[in-house]
């Protein structure tokens, strides 16, 4: 029965659910807040006597919609990313707010015959039991100090009230309002697991065809991709990038000498040591084969030939298992005006032949004007 009654109050400790929570509950007291505003006022100059108590209640009411509508649309404009603490309050003040008025209209300012209650608390206890998403036990706790405050002062002002059955039914609405708040909080919250899952799952089918299942790295789609927009960011922002192309020397060797369960190995070893020494302007994919291709945002030719020397560096010191070692050959080019994608692609493969004709472990670097500049391993 405890366990029961701790599952009926449980609820989602997640804090991206909270805030989604909040971020609705901010939504919609913006909506609520400012329809009130105008009706409010329209009853109070309109419908009521403008110099009657009614008439200044309606136009409290409406002032405080509308303090209570913008400070909501400051908090979602301009604060959302902070804490969730000024959000939570928000919210809090404005439903403690409208409950209140409710109240006190209902107490203070009846005008109905006591044998029914008023259609303001019904309407705000079941109106913010639908559309406003609170921790169960959160609302537990609202229902229940708004009927203590009812069943207090009510008897107060209408001492008759105690051989009518407003009280009972007051204790009822609140109850099913209370319920029809826990039904909608965990709709709101299977919507959202649902949601979210949803959205794992589509982040994970789309890792999967932008991964290189082998090596953990981008595959080829996914690298050619990235490249295609650094060059309409080139184009666009005048900035620069370049390619490198690494290619693992005699890599055939490995396979046939070890095995593929080896090669295997080997590669994955050579791209997580070329991943652990780029910046977080570069990644790295596999573009085939042994062959990997290398995108560097916002970086020069020099730069990327820099690179290019540290990771052959790099890769001619490292021991890899069972073979006794490994080397690498490079090409690098680097995006300049009037150039097309398929160009920069090109000329950095180009590099690469170019490095593998001088006997490998080299760089290459392609420049304007057919000229390279070839720095020895």
């Amino acid at each position: 029965m405890i366990q029961e009654i701790n599952d009926f109050f449980k609820a989602n400790k997640e804090e991206s659910f909270k805030r989604e929570c909040l971020k609705h509950n901010n939504k919609m007291i913006i909506i609520i807040a400012s329809f009130l505003f105008f009706e409010q006022l329209i009853y109070a100059f309109y419908i009521n006597e403008p110099t009657s108590l009614i008439s200044r209640i309606h136009v409290f009411t409406a002032m405080l919609s509308l303090i209570l509508a913008l400070s909501g649309i400051y908090i979602k404009k301009f604060l959302m990313t902070l804490n969730t603490k000024l959000l939570n309050i928000h919210v809090f003040i404005s439903i403690i707010s409208y409950f209140g008025i409710a109240i006190y209209r209902t107490i203070y300012l009846q005008t109905n015959s006591l044998s029914f209650l008023p259609v303001i608390y019904i309407a705000v206890i079941y109106g913010f039991s639908f559309v406003a998403y609170l921790e169960p036990k959160i609302n537990f706790v609202l229902y229940t100090m708004a009927f203590l405050a009812i069943w207090y002062l009510y008897p107060l002002e209408y001492p008759e009230i105690k051989n009518t059955t407003i009280l009972p039914d007051i204790f009822t609405n609140n109850l099913l309002a209370f319920l029809a708040s826990v039904i909608s909080y965990n709709r709101f919250e299977k919507d959202y697991q649902y949601k979210k899952k949803l959205s794992n799952k589509n982040e994970n089918l789309m890792k999967i065809s932008s991964t290189d299942m082998l090596t953990g790295v981008s595959n080829r789609r996914f690298i050619d991709e990235r490249i295609m927009k650094s060059h309409e960011k080139a184009i666009d922002n005048n900035v620069s990038y370049s390619l490198i192309i690494a290619d693992i020397d005699h890599f055939k060797r490995v396979n046939d000498t070890y095995g593929h369960h080896v090669g295997d190995q080997v590669l994955i070893e050579f791209t997580s040591l070329i991943q652990s020494k780029l910046n977080k302007n570069s990644i790295v994919g596999r573009w085939g084969g042994e062959e990997f291709m290398i995108l560097c945002n916002n970086t020069s030719l020099d730069a990327a030939k820099e690179i290019a020397e540290n990771l052959r560096r790099v890769v001619e010191t490292k021991k890899f298992p069972m073979i006794k070692s490994l080397t690498c050959s490079f090409g690098v080019a680097s995006y300049e005006k009037n150039t097309i994608y398929h160009d920069i692609v090109r000329y950095a493969d180009q590099a690469l032949y170019e490095s593998k004709d001088k006997g490998r472990n080299t760089i290459s670097v392609y420049e304007n004007k057919k000229t390279r500049r070839n720095n020895e391993g």
